[in-house]
């Protein structure tokens, strides 16, 4: 087994190579501090429950949609990203 985030590619060609089975664990915990910490900045008066929301969209494969939720909400806030 293989923990792995973005490197997932160059696992599953090693493990063609070394001709070894493997299975991808996505690490979920970690993703979810996130939209748990956006959802107090973009949303306060509904806590965790808004980021929770968005965790259970990336949870189903509509990461995207997710981000989208956390643009809009940056925007009807007039915050802008820092570089």
């Amino acid at each position: 087994m293989a923990l792995v985030g973005s490197l997932l590619r160059r696992v599953h060609i090693a493990a063609r190579r070394y001709r070894v089975e493997i299975t991808p664990v996505q690490d979920f915990v970690h993703v979810l501090e996130y939209p748990c910490k956006a959802a107090y900045a973009l949303h306060p008066e509904q806590g965790e429950g808004w980021g929770l929301d968005r965790a259970r969209v990336v949870l189903q494969g509509r990461a995207r949609r997710s981000r989208s939720a956390y643009a809009g909400a940056a925007t009807r806030k007039q915050l802008r990203r820092l570089a």
